[in-house]
């Protein structure tokens, strides 16, 4: 069997979702044709339909690392990616960007990000949930970035166009909301972080596992204001979550932020 053979066989295999192989002797299987396409002296597309075979694997089995390596070193062999479906395309970059971001390298998936974006809205000009959860990534690795001002500026956009797509009150809101209470925080707006959080736990007090997350950022914000008071009622109510769905973990996760509240008081 050709070199060009074996490439495209395993690129049918790779490609199909519904396929089932051994990640492990496919990448030992791909690394002997990346070796040949070198010795046989291969165009440059041909090598990068390898390098990216060997990165969609890697990531595949959560080799972050590897797998950025092998994206990066495919997207720089030629300028274009040509042999790719337009979704596989457009998947290409987000996942170099979600590589970077399960590897806490945030500022390096931004690009990434909005390349995905571009792509997108160039596919169509409709609002969508891929377009907005793309949006909610780059604001996120802003924050984490250090950039607290452009990503406040990127999840207020973001509110907006989530509120016209999802509705004002859709409990999708809830990470936009918790992402701009992080953001003004940072900025030392702490009313406006207070109003986010509010609003999150608004929209979602009839689910629990959300409301009770809303809660205790409630009362952690309360405390670093140094309103024990209010942040004793907010944990409180925590409490009564955590004992009405029965869970042993969110009780004493609620018993230990009241504990952990008093002894700080006292």
């Amino acid at each position: 069997m050709t070199t060009m053979a074996k490439l495209e066989g395993l690129e049918a295999l790779i490609l199909d979702a519904g396929a089932r192989f051994s990640a492990q002797e496919t990448l030992v299987e791909l690394a002997t044709v990346l070796e040949s396409l070198h010795a046989d002296g291969a165009e440059a597309r041909d090598h990068q339909r390898c390098l990216h075979l060997i990165h969609l694997v890697n990531y595949k089995i959560d080799r972050f690392e590897e797998a950025f390596d092998y994206g990066y070193r495919a997207l720089t062999a030629f300028p274009e990616i040509r042999h790719l479906s337009p979704n596989a395309t457009l998947m290409f970059p987000y996942r170099m960007g979600e590589c970077c971001l399960r590897l806490d390298h945030f500022e390096d998936a931004i690009p990434y990000y909005e390349r995905t974006l571009n792509a997108l809205n160039l596919q169509s000009p409709e609002e969508s949930d891929a377009k907005l959860g793309t949006l909610e990534k780059i604001g996120y690795c802003l924050h984490h970035a250090g950039r607290s001002e452009e990503a406040l500026e990127v999840n207020r956009g973001l509110l907006l166009r989530a509120e016209a797509f999802f509705g004002p009150m859709d409990p999708t809101l809830a990470s936009v909301l918790t992402n701009l209470a992080a953001n003004t925080f940072d900025t030392g707006d702490f009313a406006s972080a207070l109003a986010y959080l509010e609003r999150g736990y608004e929209i979602c007090a009839q689910l629990p596992e959300q409301a009770f997350e809303f809660l205790f950022q409630l009362g952690a914000l309360c405390v670093e204001r140094g309103d024990r008071e209010k942040a004793m009622e907010w944990f409180q109510r925590q409490l009564a979550i955590a004992e009405y769905i029965e869970s042993p973990d969110h009780i004493e996760e609620a018993w230990r932020n009241l504990e952990m509240l008093k002894a700080g008081a006292a």
